[in-house]
């Protein structure tokens, strides 16, 4: 948990432990300036936020968590970091109450299938889940948060493919059970 309240101040923090990680300290002022809009001070320039209701004709913000992402050429290969912030934090316009933020930085050379999009969008589709994201308050260790997020994935894949492979129909099953079957023979 980061008490950090800064945004600026928060992806810093995250920027420098992934950079580490990487062994890339040399991308720190690419990324800076890649994951922040020219002289904004601290908007970001590429994010995405999940939705979560309609009332009338507005969709509203999910603002417990944001996700930025960047493409760099000086990294070697992509990676995530995410903070869980100790208590909620106003961030800015659209960011007030946000608890998770979500940083992925991929090299500027990988295929698109791995690009900063299509890996931005996977962890977005998790985080989108408000029980996995309460499930994630409730870890107590770095490991543990990264099972949860490693089984989380694996769940959405296996319900994903057990879609497809009955042509998005649950009840195509063989093993799917009617109550009651039998009862009127």
């Amino acid at each position: 948990d980061l008490t950090e309240t800064s945004l600026e101040r928060i992806i810093h923090t995250i920027l420098n432990k992934t950079l580490d990680i990487l062994e890339a300290p040399l991308a720190y002022e690419e990324a800076m300036s890649t994951l922040f809009l020219p002289e904004s001070g601290n908007i970001l320039a590429k994010t995405i936020q999940g939705t979560i209701g309609f009332d009338g004709t507005i969709l509203e913000n999910d603002q417990s968590w944001l996700l930025t992402m960047a493409t760099l050429a000086n990294i070697p290969r992509r990676a995530v970091g995410i903070v869980r912030l100790k208590q909620p934090e106003n961030l800015g316009p659209g960011h007030e109450e946000t608890r998770y933020i979500i940083m992925v930085l991929c090299p500027s050379k990988e295929k698109e299938t791995k690009s900063a999009t299509e890996t931005s969008r996977t962890f977005a589709t998790l985080f989108a889940d408000i029980n996995f994201r309460t499930k994630l308050t409730n870890v107590t260790s770095e490991n543990m948060f990264k099972d949860l997020i490693a089984g989380h994935a694996r769940e959405l894949v296996n319900s994903q493919t057990y879609s497809m492979e009955n042509g998005g129909d649950i009840t195509q099953d063989k093993h799917w059970y009617y109550l009651g079957q039998g009862m009127y023979e």
